[in-house]
């Protein structure tokens, strides 16, 4: 594991002094990297939530697009969703694709290990989020590229991360956390993580109830630089704090209406993404912190795209 030489780890939890690294750097890292411009999404079960939307929206506003694959388990469920409309508006930039055993033998790595993690892939586990904490490691390998949660809000080109592969770390612990990661294609991240716990079927997990050994700082095999959950994450260690840089301080208040000028441009200034943390089911007010930054998204696909987006956060 790695991280920046610009910021003591010690200093990694300090959201200040990373907020204001953020905004004094115009990028980060120096290395050479392949951004390819390919962006992945999974998503489980019908697309019914315009909040699945507004994620899309945020990267194609906010990236230099190629293409957005939308990884899901059904072609028939996501065809006949209420939302289906919403998102084929966009099928110039983003492909609905199935991630089955035929993807999956693409990855890179020892055939024997490789036979293993798929039959982990497919165990029954009750945690719902399980296969997508292993599918994240393994498309990255296959096709390079930045994996995103669909509850993380894309604010900052990630081109200025200046890095191979990086993903963002647990605001309290020495893990990576992983609503957003960058890989290049072929690095065998994902192979390194089960070689560190093979016999582990919860060896991709990054639920801290889960949490194995094999994502401590500990194990210098993971060819990853971990970043300040701050460039991604900032509310989730400051609930409820009154620090000048937070522009809201609560996830549910992104959903509520607010009568503040909410756009990109000032809300949380130089941090790459805000993760509201699966708040699916409040209401999508237009006026919301969130209506406010979809109006503006708007606004540049129209401009960038040429593409008037189908409305989205109307008041119920």
């Amino acid at each position: 594991m790695k991280t920046l030489t610009d910021i003591p780890i010690e200093q990694y939890s300090d959201t200040l002094h990373c907020y204001e690294y953020l905004n004094s750097h115009k990028t980060i890292g120096d290395e050479e990297t392949d951004y390819n411009g390919i962006f992945h999404i999974h998503w489980r079960g019908p697309v019914d939530n315009d909040k699945v939307i507004l994620q899309i929206k945020s990267t194609l506003a906010t990236q230099d697009v190629s293409k957005i694959y939308f990884w899901i388990e059904n072609h028939m469920t996501t065809f006949m969703s209420q939302g289906y409309p919403k998102l084929n508006q966009l099928q110039k930039y983003v492909e609905i694709k199935v991630f089955d055993k035929s993807i999956f033998e693409q990855a890179t790595g020892d055939p024997k290990n490789k036979e293993r993690i798929w039959m982990y892939y497919n165990m029954t586990h009750p945690d719902k989020r399980y296969k997508t904490d292993m599918f994240r490691w393994i498309i990255l390998n296959i096709y390079g590229g930045v994996y995103t949660d669909a509850d993380t809000f894309l604010l900052r080109n990630v081109k200025d991360i200046r890095l191979k592969n990086w993903c963002s770390k647990w605001c309290q612990a020495p893990y990576l956390e992983g609503c957003i990661i960058k890989l290049e294609k072929g690095s065998n991240v994902y192979e390194q993580m089960y070689l560190n716990n093979p016999n582990n079927p919860q060896c991709f997990l990054l639920i801290q109830n889960y949490m194995p050994e094999a994502f401590n700082f500990k194990y210098t095999n993971l060819n990853v630089t971990s970043l300040p959950n701050t460039f991604f994450d900032i509310v989730w260690p400051n609930m409820d704090s009154d620090m000048e840089c937070l522009t809201l301080n609560n996830f549910d208040k992104f959903f509520k209406e607010t009568d503040k000028d909410i756009s990109l441009d000032n809300f949380f200034k130089g941090c790459f993404a805000f993760h509201w943390h699966n708040r699916w089911n409040e209401p999508e007010l237009k006026n919301s912190y969130a209506g406010k930054l979809n109006q503006h998204l708007d606004r540049i696909i129209e401009e960038k795209y040429n593409i008037k987006p189908i409305k989205i956060f109307q008041q119920q």
